[in-house]
């Protein structure tokens, strides 16, 4: 189950298989994503989607302020992922978006 981290090194939340993931990992992960993708939306939400499958999809969903169905298809690419919607998800993960300025 989803739950908000404490800590950077605090557990955020355990997949069906017991396997807990730290924020710092999630944002690790999620960083790479978007490094690797150059940015892509679509790597991103697909990503999104397999960190919070195996957890608790409710909550996230409760978070976003959206119905589970719709924050499925959204991250799934089935519907337009919004950038609340990312926002929401980041946050349920126990990890939050910034930004730098970039190398040329």
């Amino acid at each position: 189950m989803l739950r908000r981290a404490a800590s950077r090194d605090e557990p955020a939340w355990g997949s069906g298989g017991g396997l807990l993931r730290t924020p710092r990992e999630v944002a690790r992960h999620l960083d790479g994503c978007l490094v690797e993708s150059g940015g892509d939306a679509a790597i991103l939400a697909e990503a999104l989607l397999s960190l919070v499958e195996g957890s608790d999809l409710r909550r996230v969903a409760r978070v976003c302020g959206l119905p589970c169905e719709v924050l499925h298809r959204q991250l799934a690419g089935r519907r337009t992922l919004t950038f609340a919607t990312v926002a929401g998800t980041l946050r349920a993960l126990g990890v939050g978006l910034r930004v730098r300025v970039a190398a040329r």
